[in-house]
This record gives structure tokens, sequence and C-alpha cells, in this order.
């Protein structure tokens, strides 16, 4: 984070970073999307939402992830390019990130994305620019959901309508958090025993096995933290989120794309791991150099010199 802070001096190389990112889960995406057939890619619905992708081969978590990472990329993207070739390929990054998103069949993700959509309507700058993004969000919604239910309609139906509404309507609340509810719970327990300094670095799964016999993550990034740094810990971070977000509300130019980032962090935070969320990170880094690259140019007007330190 603090590389890209001091060094993205001007706005072409924050488009490449940006670019660059972009292309790289695409084609990661699309080799995978490649290689297995267009029933399997990310479930296959005939094997009940057995992912041909994970285990030894990669996470359909990981799919989420990182497409989700590179979806806001291509939100920042919009604020800086100009040629219409440009923006018509941007366009479709964000409809192949938003039904690989999708596919991953992640609940968690697909929250994470319908929020960082809504802060970015919300957030974005001026009345006009909201409407016209509300009819592009409305219009790549329908091309998105035509997308991916003509890829794969079995294992979608199956999840979010066999599954999803059927956990609803029983309240079955500890299949619905796929079992993090239950982690939750013991999670507590062991906060209670250590509730000032916490169990000490690390030692979330140790203590887990200690207590219930089986290791297991905390899902949930303020429960690592109030169970191995206690309320102490867990105070500091929460105003390092703070401070971000101040830091995020600040950034005039780019307010909209930066709070659907933060959105999509916090999201991260509240049902993974902190630290597995790298895509993120990147994308948080770049934030900042614009908020960098927006103190340069205000220095710079405000002072009438030329030189730009």
């Amino acid at each position: 984070m603090y590389t890209f802070h001091r060094s993205i001096r001007n706005e072409k190389f924050l488009v490449n970073c940006l670019s660059y990112f972009c292309w790289g889960v695409g084609i990661l995406s699309l080799s995978l999307f490649t290689q297995y057939s267009m029933e399997t890619f990310i479930y296959s619905a005939s094997k009940h939402y057995y992912s041909t992708l994970s285990g030894d081969d990669v996470s359909p978590y990981d799919i989420a992830h990182y497409n989700s990472a590179a979806f806001i990329c291509c939100l920042f993207l919009f604020d800086f390019l100009r040629k219409k070739s440009q923006i018509r390929f941007n366009i479709i990054g964000i409809i192949f990130f938003s039904v690989s998103i999708i596919l991953s069949v992640s609940r968690s993700f697909a929250i994470a994305y319908l929020l960082s959509v809504l802060s970015w309507l919300i957030f974005s700058k001026g009345i006009t620019v909201k409407i016209k993004r509300i009819f592009f969000g409305v219009a790549c919604g329908f091309l998105i959901l035509f997308f991916a239910l003509k890829i794969n309609s079995g294992v979608l139906e199956a999840r979010w309508v066999g599954e999803t509404l059927a956990q609803m309507n029983e309240l079955n609340t500890r299949a619905l958090t796929a079992g993090r509810e239950y982690i939750w719970e013991v999670g507590y327990e062991l906060f209670l025993q250590k509730p000032i300094l916490g169990h000490g670095a690390n030692q979330f799964s140790s203590q887990f096995l200690e207590l219930e016999g089986i290791p297991k993550g905390a899902h949930n990034q303020f429960m690592k933290y109030v169970v191995e740094f206690g309320l102490l810990g867990l105070i500091i971070f929460i105003f390092m989120l703070l401070v971000l977000f101040i830091n995020l509300l600040l950034n005039k130019n780019h307010k909209g794309v930066a709070m659907a980032a933060f959105t999509s962090l916090l999201c991260a935070c509240s049902f993974h791991g902190f630290y597995r969320e790298k895509g993120y990170w990147f994308i948080i880094g770049l934030m900042f150099s614009t908020n960098l690259m927006n103190n340069i140019y205000q220095n710079y007007f405000m002072t009438g010199s030329k030189r730009i330190k």
C-alpha cells in the first residue's frame, strides 16, 4: 500500500496498474472457463454444487474474491477512460467479472457485490452522474443475469432457490451462514475467557481445537481480533478501518468507487479472513494514490508553482 501511495504520481501509470490487474484476473478466469465445460463452471448442478475448480485446483471463493476486486477496478477505470474503445472493453470486463462472481455461488461475495454497486451509485458525484449510472447498472444487470443463467442456470436455481430460500424459510441460520454461526458462538466463549488482551496472535484455531476438538478459522476478522487480542485489539482494528473510511470519504474525485471498494472490504472482513483479500488491498493502495495525486494537484494550483514536489 505504501509503495502505491508513494510511487503512483500520474494518472497514466494509475490506469495501467488498474488495467493490468483486470487483464490478469480476466485471462486467468477465462482460462479456467475454457478448461472446463460450460456446465461445470464454476459449480456443477448435476453433482449437487460440487465445485470442479475447488480442492487441488483453485477455490471458487478465490475466483469470487479476485473477480470482485477486478470488478471494483473496472468501476475505478470509469473515472479515467475517455476513448470509446476502452470504455467498451471496460463494460465487457464489468459484465464478465460480475457473471463470474454470480457463478461462484458465494453468498457472501454476492452480498458484497450488490452492496458495492449500491455504494458506487449513492456516493457518485452529481445527480446527473447518478441517474446515468443507475440506467447503466440496470442495463448491465439484465445482461449479467442473462449470461449467468445461460451458462449454468441449474446450479443457480439449486443454490439460490432450492437451498437459500429453504434455509431462510426454516430460519436455519447455521446452514444459511455455512457454519459461521457455530464458529462465532464458540469464538464468543473464547473471548469471554480473556476479554481484555485475548489469547495471543494466531491462537484462534488452536484455542478452538482445544475447546471443540476441531480446528476452525474465525471467518470474521472482528471475531478473530477480539479473541486473539481482546477488546484492545478490536478497538485498534476498528480505529484503523475508521481512518481508512475517512480517508476514502475525502477522495472527492473518486468517492463513489472508493466507497464501493471499502464496502467490499468490510463485507470481506465480516465473512472471511482479512489478510486473504489481497485484491482489495491492491485497490485500497490505489485509492490512497488518488488522494496523493489530488493533494499534488491542489498544492500545484494553490502555490502557482510549476514544480510539483
